[in-house]
């Protein structure tokens, strides 16, 4: 059973911005790739650093502090660093607003992952 909360109102994450929250003791970055909600927890893989913090630029969330790019339909950053990748949230976008599952991590879409 998904556990919908509200993390952010869509106005306030513009395309091409992340966002830091905390739903549900989780602390979540939601990134806006032109568009498209997508969450993952604000705590980059790589040191620690807020993705939230971080802006979000062809299809990935950079890091704030090393300025790692994270692909935002895989999770990674290096395809030869499988163990260095997002953990993401579900999260949807109704009337307005973002509302995620901070307790249930969800993997990369499987899709995504073959290699073409």
């Amino acid at each position: 059973m998904t556990d919908w909360q509200y993390a952010v109102d869509v106005c306030d994450v513009p395309p091409g911005k992340a966002a830091r929250v905390c739903v549900g003791g989780v602390r979540l970055a939601i990134c806006n790739d032109a568009g498209r909600f997508v969450a993952v927890d604000d705590s980059c893989p790589h040191e620690g650093g807020s993705l939230g913090r971080g802006h979000v630029a062809d299809g990935c969330v950079v890091c704030s502090v090393h300025h790692w790019p994270f692909d935002l339909k895989t999770g990674l950053t290096d395809p030869k660093m499988p163990m260095v990748r997002l953990k993401f949230h579900p999260c949807r976008v109704r009337d307005g607003k973002v509302y995620v599952d901070p307790s249930h991590p969800i993997p990369p879409r499987i899709s995504d992952l073959i290699a073409e």
